[in-house]
């Protein structure tokens, strides 16, 4: 954003979280599922009506800082309200003393040590990973709603319902060619929450610098460390998609109709179910030629919309030659 010119905004969902440490991974988080783009969080969390109207703040003071439901209920409110943002600055300048007016500073700590306090990493100031979290949270978040009883009852008025990670949660199923006699077997993946797609560099590109908006951008540019500036190749999201769903090969995958023989096997994935909302991870950590972890440095070209259905899984089909289950009781088949 250096060289940007920023509009200072402030109001409902536009609520920023102060750092705490280095929280930047907890901070994203909380924005993406609790600053009211996650309609459903916010109508069970959130409050229309003030926060002392909020059932699920109805809780002993001495219990609160202890209580999932009701932090997570504060910092909702908090974000998606707005109530506790202040005007707009006039400027964006950082001297800007509206900008930096500790009243209007949120600072989620009972969050962070409500979520965090019993995690060996998360309790402590240090970064950490944003997807390792989304998904401790949400299993801290499940044992919670599950557990709550009358309180989510009496917010929603039509009862508990599902957990939060139900809007997240998909199954895949595989769909396993034997070699040996072309005989196929699908098994279907216990339910996911984040998908995580591998970033491949072989299908990156370098964006092109005769585009009229890249040489404005060059123009504008001043100094020499913006002229040496190094140009990151991007990689389009729907090849990331296609090498997921790509057929890959099991060298030892042990068959339990061929007596436990090991044979060769393709694999290809699919969605059994679409989530509400799908959240994607990519991986953009691979370990180097000396085992050590490097940053893949690429943009990521993702489309306002996309079309999934041809990663939907179809189940067996006609004329498929289809593997006979495994005997109740023996060990489920795994590679040698």
């Amino acid at each position: 954003e250096k060289g940007a010119h920023l509009v200072p905004v402030a109001g409902p969902g536009l609520h920023g979280l102060q750092n705490l440490g280095n929280s930047c991974y907890m901070n994203s988080v909380a924005q993406m599922l609790f600053n009211g783009t996650v309609p459903e969080l916010t109508s069970r969390y959130g409050s229309t009506d003030g926060a002392t109207n909020n059932p699920l703040l109805n809780i002993s003071p001495t219990k609160a800082s202890d209580d999932l439901l009701c932090q997570v209920s504060k910092l909702s409110f908090a974000l998606s309200s707005g109530a506790f943002c202040g005007p707009a600055p006039k400027s964006a300048e950082v001297s800007d003393p509206s900008a930096s007016d500790p009243k209007h500073r949120l600072a989620p700590r009972m969050f962070k040590h409500t979520v965090g306090h019993d995690h060996v990493d998360f309790r402590t100031g240090q970064q950490q990973d944003s997807a390792q979290y989304f998904q401790h949270l949400l299993e801290k978040l499940d044992r919670a709603e599950l557990g709550a009883g009358d309180r989510l009852k009496s917010k929603s008025g039509t009862g508990a319902g599902l957990t939060t990670s139900h809007l997240f949660s998909y199954k895949t199923e595989s769909r396993l060619v034997c070699e040996t006699d072309n005989m196929i077997k699908y098994k279907e993946s216990p339910a996911e929450t984040m998908l995580s797609l591998r970033i491949l560099k072989s299908k990156s590109t370098l964006p092109d610098t005769h585009m009229p908006d890249l040489k404005r951008q060059k123009s504008e540019d001043h100094g020499d460390e913006e002229k040496e500036k190094k140009e990151v190749p991007t990689v389009a999201f729907d090849a990331c998609l296609d090498e997921w769903n790509a057929p890959t090969t099991i060298d030892d995958y042990r068959w339990p109709h061929l007596q436990n023989s090991i044979s060769p096997a393709t694999s290809q994935t699919r969605f059994v179910n679409f989530p509400r909302y799908l959240l994607v991870h990519m991986q953009r950590y691979e370990l180097g030629d000396d085992w050590q972890p490097y940053k893949i440095e690429v943009d990521i070209d993702v489309p306002e919309e996309i079309s999934l259905q041809k990663f939907k899984a179809t189940g067996p089909q006609e004329g498929e030659k289809i593997a006979p289950e495994e005997a109740e009781g023996n060990a489920d088949p795994t590679t040698a």
